[in-house]
């Protein structure tokens, strides 16, 4: 009962705008664990997509790496200036820097904690990480030529804002990379804040049986991290927040009454 409820709240922006910040700054600065990285759902590989060949290091991190892998392989980021806009963690920024080798990249998330625990663990001369708001982000006009937005989008408290920040950050001929969730109503909604910001959809894919299989694939891994970061008392909650087997945002997923898609978008 308690995750429905929770996900009519979040289609109230009000309750968006004041929940999201403060929840992400308590988990970084409770559980600052450095080799938990990233928090996006992950990307499993469909048919004919290329092995991603990871170091040791990296590979437990695979499907979330893998999101961020499949999203900028579809714009080639290599020497391109690349605007991250909700990079959480960090963990998807550091590997797209050191993997992708984009010319610069700024990652910006509105938890300022989390900003923190990014400058604490992740360095490069043209890797950056700001606190900043998405909907009013301090960057200058036209100076992007990629802007990422991984599970992010549904936290906002006007998709309107973030959308028109994005356009004004982007170049002439820039993209926006953008996944995320939503119920068929809501992606509708989405599609007309598209075009309503003067964005174009290039192309579009729904990847929601590739995040399903991917947290599928990944929930042992999930389980055992919850057990070992999170107090009994929280852990619960902490396995609906990371779609764990059996919470409501996996069966969600496996029904098809939540979709997640993909989107690359220009002016």
């Amino acid at each position: 009962m308690f995750p429905r409820i929770f996900m009519s709240l979040i289609d109230i922006p009000f309750f968006r705008t004041i929940f999201w910040k403060p929840v992400y700054n308590f988990m970084a600065d409770r559980f600052p664990n450095p080799d938990w990285q990233l928090m996006n759902y992950g990307y499993f590989p469909g048919t004919g997509e290329t092995h991603l060949h990871l170091e040791q290091k990296d590979e437990h991190h695979r499907y979330p790496v893998q999101m961020y892998h499949y999203l900028a392989s579809l714009a080639g980021i290599e020497g391109k200036h690349v605007l991250e806009v909700g990079c959480g963690r960090g963990g998807g920024a550091n590997f797209l820097y050191n993997y992708h080798k984009p010319g610069s990249y700024k990652a910006i998330d509105i938890a300022d904690k989390a900003i923190e625990f990014c400058n604490g663990n992740y360095r490069g001369d043209n890797l950056s990480f700001v606190a900043g708001n998405a909907e009013n982000l301090p960057c200058p006009d036209h100076s992007f030529d990629v802007v990422i937005n991984v599970e992010s989008s549904h936290t906002y408290g006007s998709v309107d804002k973030f959308l028109a920040e994005v356009k004004r950050v982007l170049k002439k001929e820039g993209v926006l990379l953008l996944v995320d969730m939503r119920s068929t109503v809501n992606r509708l909604k989405l599609l007309k804040q598209f075009g309503d910001a003067g964005l174009t959809i290039v192309s579009e894919e729904d990847i929601t049986e590739n995040v399903h299989k991917a947290l599928k694939k990944a929930d042992s891994f999930t389980t055992d991290r919850i057990g070992n970061y999170f107090p009994k008392y929280i852990q619960k909650y902490f396995r609906e927040f990371a779609a764990s087997k059996g919470s409501y945002m996996y069966n969600a997923f496996h029904k098809k009454e939540i979709l997640y898609w993909r989107y690359m978008l220009s002016m």
